[in-house]
C-alpha cells in the first residue's frame, strides 16, 4: 500500500467561501442566455462550474427578488 500523501502548506489551506453579488449573479444568468459555454464564463469570471449550475438553477427565485426588491437609488 503506497504511503500517504504529505501534507503541504497549499493543502493545509482551506478556502473561505465567497459571497457573490447580485450583479454578478445577473451578468451570469445574461450569459448563460445569450447562450456561451459554461466553462469559458466560468474562467473568464473565475467561478466554480458549480457556482454557474448553482445560479442557473435559481434564476427563477433570483428574478423573484429583482422585480420586488426596492431600488436603492431614486429617480428623479
Amino acid at each position: 500500500m503506497p504511503p500517504k500523501r504529505l501534507s503541504t502548506s497549499e493543502t493545509d489551506k482551506t478556502r473561505c467561501p465567497k459571497s457573490v453579488t447580485l450583479e454578478t449573479k445577473l451578468k451570469v444568468l445574461r450569459r448563460i442566455e445569450a447562450g456561451e459555454k459554461i466553462v469559458k464564463n466560468c474562467k473568464a469570471m473565475e467561478l466554480a462550474i458549480s457556482t454557474f449550475q448553482t445560479i442557473r438553477d435559481k434564476k427563477e427565485d433570483i428574478r423573484t427578488y429583482l422585480q420586488s426588491a426596492v431600488p436603492l437609488m431614486s429617480r428623479d
